[in-house]
């Protein structure tokens, strides 16, 4: 009988934390929630997968619009775009300096 209380008390306690956690990050909290009540080992793992980012995170920015990609060429002449990391650099650098990879 105390196995089943543990049981239902840990299930409780991880519906509240997948509905709080899915609010903050603009999910449906109330279906993750039951699910996660009803069927903890199978949601909890899946809700910690296909999870958001927190809306508003600082540094967490929405993606690009089309075509906006590559980012436009900065104001130095003669930089080079990086293939690899989408970053500037100066001069003939065989490598890459940021992410090392070799350049064309």
């Amino acid at each position: 009988m105390i196995h089943l209380f543990f049981g239902f008390t840990i299930a409780l306690i991880a519906a509240v934390f997948v509905g709080v956690d899915a609010n903050k990050r603009g999910m449906n909290s109330a279906g993750w929630a039951i699910g996660t009540f009803l069927l903890c080992i199978i949601f909890l793992p899946l809700y910690l997968i296909v999870r958001k980012p927190v809306i508003g995170t600082p540094g967490v920015y929405p993606p690009p619009p089309p075509g906006t990609y590559p980012p436009p060429p900065p104001q130095q002449p003669g930089a080079r775009l990086c293939p690899n990391c989408g970053k500037y650099h100066e001069g003939d650098a065989r490598f890459c300096p940021f992410c090392g990879a070799p350049q064309p």
